[in-house]
């Protein structure tokens, strides 16, 4: 079956993680209106005036998931016009940082809009129809999204993200399956990662790869290296505390060698214009936030959060796999901040059922429309290896009809996937 690459467009960020947001400040807050089951009416309330957004539909409010903290969050959606939303798939995405805002994907990575001389535009060049969500308490906010908009609790989901969203995504994609529950069911069928910092102990080779690419010199790499043992050593050992500092301290030397974090050959970083335009007030009344400031980057969030930076999701990986959800995680040849060869490692190490097939399966070229390989593709059962060619850690940024293209093999694969298990193990 070939649909349309998904329903609706829906972004969830913590850069608008709100606390002890009032009513009367202006920011739409739907979980009273859900709590007392006035579903309509919390859906009519979230529409927003498309004329200031290129003539698109969508809604946006917030939804609370925390009410002892006071916390909710922002979410604007983008339903695809005519197209039956019961059966056409939808992608959540988890944008990384950790603190990032997913509405830099709105406008600088896959769309529906960018910003263009202060005005928003239909994002033409990409096209793709994907969702975008991050944030905390993830399948509390789903569940409530979704009995405002109960249409999408047939269509198969996909739950994607980049960098630091490679923890979000096993994370969010665990609770998804062991809360699966029929009387509120989710058809909840894979995930994708991008340039995912999945394993940091795994992942750890800054030294080598640095080298490789003419970051570092031998001098250099060799100190760096000196940390990184120490790091593994002390994961070895079981010693979390020490692996955390000098896990940190690894990354925080090698960092102090780059330009950019993004990509080893361009050292430009992408604009963020957009921010000052989601704060102008006409834009907030539109998207019912009220006075809320927006930020592309949230500080709170991303020094909360910093303990957790050298942890690995890999179980979650892991049970994703072992339980025939589909699984991509793909890689970007010029990113320098998890650069695909480590990436390649960490699948290496994964325990599951099809890992001996996987280390043992085919690569192949992906050409697309054009004459040379826009990606290298290694598929085993349910998981699904990529490299992009040409872009670095913003695939989506760099590489727009790569990241299309993967993005629709990947769920044409596995929309209706029911599982390869018994037939390809052993």
């Amino acid at each position: 079956m070939n649909l349309p690459l998904c329903t609706l467009f829906l972004f969830v960020s913590t850069s608008i993680l709100c606390r002890n947001v009032k009513v009367n400040d202006g920011p739409l807050l739907l979980t009273p209106l859900i709590e007392k089951g006035k579903y309509e009416k919390a859906r009519s309330l979230s529409k927003v005036d498309p004329n200031l957004f290129a003539g698109l539909q969508s809604h946006s409010a917030f939804i609370t998931v925390n009410k002892t903290l006071g916390s909710h969050l922002f979410f604007w959606f983008f339903p695809v016009e005519d197209k039956p939303l019961e059966s056409t798939p939808w992608i959540i995405w988890l944008q990384g940082g950790p603190g990032v805002s997913s509405l830099f994907g709105v406008f600088l990575e896959i769309g529906p809009l960018q910003f263009i001389n202060g005005t928003a535009l239909f994002h033409v060049s990409t096209n793709l129809y994907l969702i975008f969500l991050v944030g905390a308490n993830l399948l509390n906010f789903i569940q409530q999204f979704l009995t405002v908009f109960p249409e999408l609790r047939k269509a198969p989901l996909f739950i994607a993200g980049e960098s630091y969203g490679g923890k979000f995504v096993p994370a969010f994609g665990h609770y998804i399956h062991i809360n699966r529950n029929s009387s509120h069911p989710i058809n909840f069928k894979g995930v994708a990662i991008g340039n995912g910092l999945i394993d940091p102990p795994t992942m750890l080779q800054y030294s080598k790869f640095g080298v490789q690419v003419g970051i570092l010199d031998l001098e250099e790499a060799a100190k760096i290296k000196a940390i990184e043992d120490a790091a593994k050593n002390a994961y070895k050992e079981g010693d979390m505390d020490t692996y955390r500092q000098e896990w940190t301290h690894t990354l925080l030397s090698y960092s102090s060698y780059l330009l950019s974090s993004y990509n080893y050959v361009f050292d430009e970083e992408p604009s963020k214009e957009y921010v000052q335009f989601l704060n102008n007030i006409e834009i907030q009344r539109a998207l019912h936030t009220g006075r809320t400031v927006f930020t592309a980057f949230n500080w709170m969030v991303f020094i909360a959060l910093l303990n957790d930076f050298p942890l690995s999701v890999k179980p979650w990986l892991e049970e994703l796999l072992d339980n025939d959800y589909g699984v991509l995680s793909y890689g970007s040849q010029l990113d320098i901040i998890v650069p695909y060869a480590s990436l390649e490692s960490c699948y290496h190490t994964l325990q599951w059922w099809g890992a001996e097939g996987y280390i043992k399966a085919p690569r192949w070229r992906y050409r697309g429309t054009g004459k040379r390989p826009e990606m290298y593709i290694k598929q085993y059962g349910n998981f699904m290896d990529v490299m992009i060619r040409g872009a670095g850690h913003m695939t989506s940024y760099d590489r727009p009809q790569a990241a299309k293209d993967l993005i629709k093999l990947y769920i044409d694969e596995f929309q209706d996937y029911q599982g390869d298990k018994n037939n390809n193990k052993g």
